[in-house]
């Protein structure tokens, strides 16, 4: 539950600091994929997220006037000039077509019949042909994912071994269990 209540709030996060991203979500299922929208949407109409991003006190916490759209898997700002603001996908649905300035994935497996590593290397192909092409260039590309990598042939340590093929990983001197890129364009966050 705590990995999807952190990515929730990464999208609240991005929705107060750029209020004209488009950011998409992919999820295990459809249970996860509302469970994470009612989440976001509760978030965004609290006074205390319109106190830290004023651009959204003038809504007084109504959703009739914050949202243009609002469905259980997508909602608009009324004030956006994109598609939508934050919509949740699962791992099975269609996101062709779907542009997004910020990708969060979040906990793709769940349970004995995803402990496959047929399963996690159909995921980690999704992942490099649909997913990641859902950016608009590759400067764009402002990936988080979370997850559990409780097997070597879990997707999260397919996608680890394959981001860091090019470009070794080292610690991170000021976060405690983080290790990044040389370049910094990768970064991983492995808590015990």
């Amino acid at each position: 539950y705590w990995k999807s209540y952190c990515i929730g709030l990464c999208a609240v996060y991005l929705a107060g600091i750029s209020p004209q991203s488009r950011v998409l979500i992919i999820t295990e299922g459809k249970d996860l994929q509302i469970t994470l929208m009612t989440n976001i949407h509760n978030m965004l109409l609290s006074d205390k997220f319109a106190d830290v991003f004023p651009l959204y006190a003038r809504f007084n916490c109504d959703a009739n006037a914050m949202f243009e759209q609002d469905i259980y898997y997508r909602l608009k700002f009324v004030f956006s000039r994109q598609d939508y603001s934050i919509m949740v996908k699962t791992r099975k649905g269609a996101s062709n077509g779907t542009r997004c300035d910020f990708l969060l994935i979040d906990d793709l497996t769940k349970g004995i019949d995803d402990a496959t590593p047929d399963l996690h290397k159909k995921i980690l192909n999704t992942f490099n042909t649909v997913w990641t092409a859902r950016s608009d260039s590759e400067m764009n590309r402002r990936t988080i994912i979370a997850g559990t990598m409780w097997a070597p042939f879990d997707w999260l340590n397919l996608v680890q071994k394959q981001e860091v093929a090019n470009a070794p990983l080292i610690d991170d001197k000021s976060f405690k269990y983080t290790q990044r890129t040389k370049n910094g364009h990768k970064i991983f966050v492995s808590v015990p």
